[in-house]
């Protein structure tokens, strides 16, 4: 009697149940894999946020670095056009002492923020100067010492060969200085 099992269970039925257990089978296992694919989503999600907030302080970090960058720029900007007027003063003290004299006296009428970028001094110490100014003040200036009693002590005539504005609004001059009795 222990090997004998009676079903009374209609056909339908057992087939119902196994279609059943299937169904909860693949539902269960839809559900782990929504939830996986949740948990992924999340992670990656996640992951992008901390990737994002390091790119922007990486990119803070970087706009520092630019800035310090730009601050050492405008120094070497200074120190490089203090080297030239060096450089130009040195050359001009090696040519001759008459010569020197004059440049540092018509050197003293040029105002400091009036930019020299040529001057040449030729053996009768008359000079050609091409200068750079930032604004009609300083080219003003600049003219009215020129052209000044104390001046014409050195300087016999003062001719302005050329004058332009250029895109960034510093005006470029041509200046002919003669020079005067010594």
């Amino acid at each position: 009697m222990a090997g004998l099992t009676i079903n009374l269970l209609p056909a339908q039925f057992r087939v119902d149940q196994k279609a059943q257990k299937k169904f909860q089978i693949i539902q269960k296992s839809s559900i782990a894999a929504l939830m996986l694919f949740i948990f992924l989503a999340s992670s990656i999600t996640a992951f992008r946020i901390l990737k994002s907030q390091e790119v922007s302080r990486l990119e803070t970090q970087v706009k520092q670095e630019e800035e310090k960058v730009l601050s050492k720029k405008t120094s070497e900007t200074i120190l490089v056009v203090l080297k030239n007027r060096l450089s130009l003063i040195n050359q001009i003290e090696k040519s001759g002492s008459n010569n020197t004299l004059i440049f540092q006296q018509i050197s003293s009428l040029i105002p400091a923020e009036v930019q020299i970028s040529t001057l040449s001094v030729n053996r009768s110490g008359n000079m050609a100067i091409a200068i750079v100014a930032p604004g009609t003040q300083s080219l003003e200036r600049m003219i009215a010492s020129l052209t000044s009693k104390e001046a014409f002590e050195l300087i016999s005539k003062v001719e302005l060969e050329s004058l332009s504005r250029g895109r960034e609004g510093n005006f470029r001059s041509n200046l002919k200085i003669t020079a005067g009795k010594q």
